[in-house]
Parts: structure tokens; C-alpha cells; sequence
């Protein structure tokens, strides 16, 4: 739905707030209200027949190898999504009785609304229609064939395109590295790593971990002044040991 919804909110919201103008001139706001409508109604039914073919197939009615989306291997429920669909797109389509070409055009045509698809009713109504198939067919998919979630760095798993993850054990890096928390890489261990460590008060990162008015320095300390004075800091003694 989550590709779908701009488009069903771009219909409300035009369909709510035409111009009266226009209205009154063309019959613009009975046609982006029917627009809206019919598709709703049409996400409304396609949901309704995938649903009663899942319900059968888990009460054991159907096989298990049917597919209910659309096209469906169900002659029932291929002929309950195709009804709904020629709600939309049919003859009998009541968007289409109400919209004509030129409001089409006039004002969908430079929309993002299936943009290069809008200049004619035909075109914007199958454009939408494809929109709600492929939307349910996706969200059915999600559910019955789930997805892994995409991996986040940090989560204690070391996934495909991470070399490693701070909260995994081992983390995945040599012992004389160190895993960055944000992009799961190994990077060396010390100042200038983009990772306040312990012992530093600071590093090159976002926040660097300084308070207002100070820089980190070479030596991932809190110095203030200006930028500069803080990269020009020499390391003291004691480091050098």
C-alpha cells in the first residue's frame, strides 16, 4: 500500500479541494471524486477476493499451491479480481462516464500521478488499476513468503555487505582493529578513526563530543579557539611514550 497511498491522497485531495471554478465549468470535482472513489473501491474488492481465496486455502478447501493474487490459478477468484477491476477500467467504469479526456489531461497531465501515463482516461485508469495489482500482489507476497529484514549495522549480526558489527562477538575485525558502529567496517584502532574510544575525549566524527566553542584536537582532545589551533596541536609527551 505504502506505493499506492500518495496516489489515493493526491485523488482525495483533489477531489476535496477543486477549484469551484473549474467545478462549475467542466464537472472537474465529480470527476477526481469518482477517480477517488473507484480506486479505493477497487483496492477494497481485489483485497476482499485475494482474502476468501487464502481463507479457503488455509481451512484445506483449495490446495496450498494455489495462487490467489492476481493472475490468480483460482477460476473463481480470477473471476472475482477481474469484476472488480472492470469497476475501474470497464465499460461500465463510472469514473469513466463522468471524466473526459481534456479534464484528464488538463489536470493530470503534468502530475506525478502515473507521470506519462495521465493525458487520457484510458491510460490513467489502467495506470492505476496496474497500480492496485501490483500493490496487493506485492503485500501478499510480504506475507505469505516474508522477507529477512535488511540488515542494520549494529544489530549483533554480521549480514551480507558488513565486514563486521560492534555488538557481535567475535565483531569480525583483526584484534588490532576496531568496528566502526555506523558502517560496520573494520578500521584502526586510535585517534582520527571517526570513534570516540575510550580515552579520547573527541574524535572527527558527528558530534565530535566537545561542547560549544571547542574543536577536537590532533590528539582527540577538547581544545578551544579556532579549528586550526586545534589540528596544529602538537601531542604531548606522554603519548609519545
Amino acid at each position: 500500500m505504502k506505493r499506492l497511498i500518495p496516489i489515493l491522497l493526491a485523488l482525495a485531495v483533489l477531489a476535496s479541494f477543486a477549484e469551484p471554478a473549474l467545478a462549475g465549468r467542466s464537472s472537474l470535482d465529480r470527476c477526481l471524486s469518482s477517480l477517488a472513489g473507484s480506486v479505493f473501491h477497487l483496492y477494497d474488492k481485489m483485497g476482499r477476493c485475494i482474502r476468501a481465496c487464502e481463507d479457503m486455502k488455509r481451512e484445506g478447501e483449495l490446495d496450498g499451491l494455489v495462487t490467489c493474487s492476481y493472475p490468480s490459478t483460482h477460476g473463481p477468484t480470477q473471476t472475482c479480481l477481474l469484476r472488480a477491476a472492470q469497476r475501474l477500467t470497464g465499460a461500465k467504469s463510472q469514473a469513466r462516464k463522468v471524466c473526459e479526456d481534456d479534464e484528464i489531461a488538463a489536470f493530470f497531465g503534468g502530475s506525478g500521478t502515473c507521470f506519462g501515463e495521465n493525458a487520457r482516461t484510458d491510460d490513467l485508469l489502467g495506470c492505476l488499476q496496474d497500480e492496485v495489482v501490483s500493490d496487493l500482489t506485492e503485500k501478499a507476497s510480504q506475507i505469505y513468503e516474508p522477507r529477512p529484514a535488511d540488515p542494520i549495522c549494529g544489530d549483533g549480526r554480521i549480514t551480507d555487505f558488513e565486514q563486521c558489527d560492534p555488538n557481535a562477538s567475535p565483531t569480525g575485525c583483526a584484534p588490532a582493529q576496531i568496528c566502526h558502529p555506523s558502517s560496520c567496517s573494520c578500521t584502526f584502532r586510535g585517534c582520527s578513526n571517526g570513534i570516540i574510544e575510550r580515552g579520547e575525549d573527541c574524535d572527527q566524527t558527528v558530534p565530535s563530543g566537545c561542547r560549544f566553542g571547542e574543536f577536537c584536537g590532533a590528539i582527540c582532545e577538547c581544545v578551544g579557539g579556532s579549528p586550526s589551533r586545534a589540528f596544529l596541536q602538537e601531542p604531548s609527551e606522554s603519548l609519545l611514550e
